[in-house]
């Protein structure tokens, strides 16, 4: 399949190289991140959004699969879920702080930043399983995909922050409140 039945022609992709690109798993978890709460839990709900040419998507040859566009992912997610959000009533904001309050614990997030996707391919190449050319892309690559993480655990991090400075506040009005009674 080429890159051109799938959405995307050559100059496109050429254009857009500095671009994050995301795979169908991760594209998920992107929606998710930005559209909590009504985005799709589903991988085969976005193949059949690249089927149906709602979203462009290329083909990779190998076991990559699809991979999208961030801009494309971003346009895609705000048509369908960030109607969503707003017919419900919700704030973006306050439906990834809804989302992510009860769910993120130090473990969790702990065993996610697990650096072991790096050993994985210095293992590879040391083993001569991938040429130097190719390493040094993987290695680019992931690079990226942890710099993307970095950028929305940094997010989190502020919306846990302001969320803790409320908790407070709420504590120290109850605080007033008892010590004057």
């Amino acid at each position: 399949m080429t890159a051109e039945k799938d959405g995307y022609d050559r100059k496109e992709i050429e254009r857009d190289a500095e671009q994050q690109f995301y795979s169908v798993a991760e594209a998920v978890e992107y929606l998710n991140i930005h559209y909590p709460k009504v985005a799709p839990k589903s991988e085969e709900t976005i193949r059949r959004a690249i089927r149906t040419k709602q979203l462009k998507a290329v083909m990779n040859q190998g076991r990559e699969g699809h991979q999208i566009l961030e801009q494309d992912l971003r346009a895609f997610g705000e048509s369908k879920y960030g109607k969503k959000l707003k017919k419900a009533g919700i704030a973006a904001a306050d439906a990834l702080r809804q989302a992510i309050s009860p769910v993120f614990t130090v473990p969790q997030i702990a065993a996610e930043i697990t650096p072991g996707k790096f050993y994985e391919l210095l293992k590879l190449h040391m083993n001569q399983e991938l040429d130097a050319a190719h390493y040094k892309l993987k290695l680019y690559e992931e690079k990226a995909k942890w710099e993307e993480k970095r950028k929305t655990l940094l997010c989190q991090k502020r919306l846990l922050e302001n969320e803790l400075e409320r908790c407070d506040s709420e504590i120290q009005a109850f605080n007033s409140e008892i010590g004057r009674l």
